[in-house]
């Protein structure tokens, strides 16, 4: 079968859906309600201290995403370099591939204890005192971070005003471990 050249596209590799179907594709979400302003919502992610073999830090890389929705608005801080005193609960995190049984290269934690915040990489403004809205790297291909290994990173959300019954949340963090793996298939779209 012969298609017209008016309906053949370029090929375009989609590398997040490559990873959800080689099963290295992996994200958790979590709701918080009634934040305010003392006592802003804190996750921590910590990438690998140790990487089974055969990968290596040189060859494994983690990528993370994350988005915030809000009620009302907030201040997103993500720093780098974090210094904990305790993690706090762990968030479980899915693979999704539901077929796959690999397990992620890092940990997310709500509410760890912070003794130094780190070095701040990335902070926006998301809604007003009145309105709430979506924020954080939102569009994985401009946005996403590329984390270190064995370093521990803080994401804090703290409410723009205080209002009754506190804002709310929900926090999505979604990422990949680029291992060695099977090379990208480049596949025409029509």
């Amino acid at each position: 079968m012969t298609l017209p050249t008016s309906i053949i596209a370029n090929p375009r590799v989609n590398l997040s859906h490559h990873r959800v179907h080689e099963g290295n594709f992996f994200s958790t979400h979590t709701i918080s309600t009634g934040l305010l302003i003392a006592n802003p919502k804190l996750f921590i992610f910590v990438t690998p201290h140790e990487i089974p073999p055969p990968f290596t830090p040189e060859t494994t890389k983690v990528h993370l995403v994350f988005v915030v929705s809000c009620d009302i608005g907030v201040k997103i801080e993500f720093f780098e370099d974090t210094i904990v005193t305790a993690n706090g609960t762990p968030v479980t995190i899915i693979n999704q591939n539901r077929l796959s049984t690999t397990q992620p290269l890092g940990q997310v934690f709500e509410n760890p204890a912070v003794l130094s915040d780190g070095t701040l990489i990335f902070s926006q403004i998301v809604g007003s005192t009145t309105t709430g809205g979506t924020g954080g790297l939102v569009n994985r291909d401009e946005q996403e971070f590329i984390l270190k290994v064995t370093t521990e990173y803080l994401l804090k959300i703290t409410p723009l005003i205080d209002v009754p019954g506190g804002t709310n949340i929900t926090t999505h963090f979604k990422g990949y471990d680029a291992r060695p793996s099977s090379p990208v298939a480049i596949v025409p779209r029509f």
